[in-house]
């Protein structure tokens, strides 16, 4: 048995502190909602991520349009390597709360492993109008750029991600596939 990381009980009371922001999009039931989502979080924490998945299920059943759920069991739904269910989550998250830039990003991700490239170029448009900065939007972008055979775009948006982000390694693995 795994024991309590010693930040467990700052965790709680940070998240019991923010759990209100992170299910102002919810609707119903408001304290079976928090039941299941704070003992979705809890079982996140403790590695116990089918019993989260469980939670956050029940909680749709309770609640379909909350955005914060979706959003966790899309990432849950990654980490079990299971894209389909992942995108499914992750692309209602972001259309339920277009403010979730990762959902958002992670839905492009999604789109450009399928070759739906301007599904993807859309959500990328999109995270980086609202945040022109993102080295996960331009990262991707650039890579969605290679796809496409456009050297010059792919350049110009890794070094921007690069400049911004010098010590990320990931950014600078991309470089020797661009040409030109």
């Amino acid at each position: 048995m795994r024991p309590v990381n010693r930040f467990f009980p700052v965790f709680l009371l940070i998240h019991l502190f923010f759990i209100t922001t992170f299910l102002a999009g919810c609707q119903g039931d408001a304290g079976k909602i928090t039941a299941h989502y704070d003992k979705a979080m809890i079982c996140i924490e403790q590695s116990k991520k089918q019993e989260a998945i469980i939670e956050l299920n029940n909680l749709i059943q309770i609640d379909p349009e909350c955005a914060e759920a979706r959003y966790q069991l899309g990432l849950l739904y990654l980490e079990q390597g299971n894209p389909r269910k992942a995108f499914g989550e992750l692309q209602r998250a972001s259309s339920l709360d277009p403010e979730n830039i990762d959902a958002k990003v992670k839905t492009a991700q999604l789109y450009l492993l399928n070759r739906q490239k301007e599904e993807a170029r859309k959500n990328i448009e999109e995270v980086l109008a609202r945040e022109p900065e993102n080295i996960d939007g331009l990262a991707l972008k650039a890579n969605l750029e290679l796809v496409e055979n456009n050297a010059a775009g792919a350049r110009k948006d890794i070094d921007k991600a690069i400049a911004l982000a010098p010590e990320n390694d990931r950014l600078h693995s991309t470089q020797p596939y661009i040409q030109g």
